[in-house]
């Protein structure tokens, strides 16, 4: 499939906002890592010489340790976002009716829409002294009380 002139005039809006709004923060981001830290300021300093001391000091036991916990973290919400959306998927996409997927796809978006107090709530019920996910996040050592 050949990109025609026209549709390559489409995508540079959508290239720009791209660019702007996504790569160069990632860039300015990584830049400011290599900069040395300076307390009271956000970010790295662009008066101080690069460094590598701020990647170095990951490997400090505490930061080593919270490094670890939140790459767990990711993996077993990824894994639990994966076990639950792949069955919704395919069931969306194995249906013959149109109007059925219409309805599932429209249903889903209707959730995005809810209110944050309402999705917190039913966190709360859900994860909470009355539901079954504290029983779910015993299996994986997560403690449902404040304290540790």
């Amino acid at each position: 499939m050949k990109l025609t002139r026209g549709a390559a005039l489409l995508l540079v809006p959508g290239g720009m906002v791209l660019l702007f709004f996504l790569i160069l923060p990632i860039f300015y981001v990584a830049e400011m890592s290599f900069r040395e830290y300076v307390p009271g300021r956000i970010g790295g300093s662009t008066e101080k010489p690069y460094t590598i001391f701020n990647y170095v000091e990951l490997l400090h036991p505490v930061y080593l340790t919270f490094l670890l916990d939140m790459i767990r973290i990711g993996l077993i919400s990824t894994i639990g976002g994966i076990t639950v959306a792949y069955p919704i998927a395919y069931f969306i996409a194995r249906r013959r009716s149109g109007r059925i997927r219409t309805f599932s796809i429209g249903f889903l978006v209707a959730m995005l829409f809810l209110s944050v107090l309402v999705r917190v709530y039913s966190i709360e019920l859900t994860f909470g002294s009355v539901g079954f996910g504290r029983t779910l996040a015993g299996l994986f050592g997560v403690s449902s009380s404040s304290r540790t």
